[in-house]
């Protein structure tokens, strides 16, 4: 592996001209400067400097050397102000996590407003029930449905959202004793502690419209999203204790000053606050 100090002392002693001027430039005593240049030279087995009464002059490999971290230093500050006025500017590519329990429509019309705004800004969503890909970093802003959001993350409660158990009519009339209960990926990700009377079905539906589909064909009674379960007909509450949980606007510490980032974030939060999730 490279040691990028090795170079660091070398350009030093390419500015100073001397060991002490070197030394001077780098905060360090004189013997250290030449015992880095020595190892530098020892490792690489050729010659950077000649010695002279008038202090070290770069030979021509050391002046390879020079050239090479001129231009190196030249690259990192263009990519430095790149980074910078990255960070102010509202372009770029996002990535978001979304909730499989929100409907595109809840947030959809706000990435385009965004979007339409800031034509050099693009954002993928992909659905997630945790904030797993924001804390792997792979996800830069999640919209998230969570009954307590993760304290290593930064963000906003924009509002509440209910759940109850639903069955088509029928099926409700034959609950607890005669009903199956249908486990979904939903109940998992946000009431794995919920407590069900009735018999379980096996095997776990793994969307929400996968749920909605199986309890109004009478298949059993499932946890749903109250605000999707009042979309469709023939959908009966049981009586069963439901969570409430929050939607959550997350994003990670270090994007704080990412213009990006936190335009993201502000557009779907003040999406969602205009949302009523809480019904019953």
């Amino acid at each position: 592996m490279t040691d990028w100090d090795d170079y660091r002392f070398a350009a030093a002693v390419a500015q100073a001209g001397t060991v002490r001027g070197a030394a001077d430039l780098l905060g360090v005593h004189p013997s250290t400067v030449t015992r880095r240049i020595d190892h530098f030279e020892q490792r690489l087995g050729i010659k950077l400097f000649a010695r002279s009464v008038r202090g070290l002059v770069p030979t021509a490999e050391g002046r390879r050397v020079v050239g090479a971290l001129d231009n190196i230093s030249k690259v990192l500050q263009r990519l430095e102000t790149a980074l910078v006025r990255g960070a102010r500017e509202i372009a770029g590519e996002l990535k978001l996590s979304v909730s499989p329990v929100l409907t595109p429509e809840l947030f959809l019309p706000a990435l385009k407003e965004l979007t339409d705004a800031h034509s050099a800004l693009s954002v993928s969503v992909s659905p997630h029930w945790t904030a797993a890909p924001l804390q792997r970093r792979e996800a830069d802003v999640s919209l998230l449905v969570l009954r307590q959001a993760p304290e290593e993350l930064v963000g906003r409660s924009v509002g509440a959202i209910s759940f109850s158990a639903r069955a088509q009519a029928e099926e409700a009339a034959r609950w607890p004793d005669h009903c199956s209960w249908l486990p979904s990926a939903l109940q998992q990700a946000i009431a794995p502690d919920l407590v069900v009377p009735a018999a379980q079905s096996g095997g776990s539906l793994e969307s929400v419209e996968l749920q909605l589909a199986a309890a109004g064909a009478g298949l059993g009674a499932t946890l749903l999203p109250t605000y999707r379960a009042l979309q469709v007909s023939g959908l009966v509450e049981l009586a069963l204790p439901c969570p409430t949980a929050e939607v959550w606007v997350l994003s990670h510490p270090d994007a704080r000053g990412m213009a990006s980032t936190q335009a993201l974030a502000g557009a779907l939060a003040d999406a969602m606050r205009g949302v009523e999730l809480d019904v019953g």
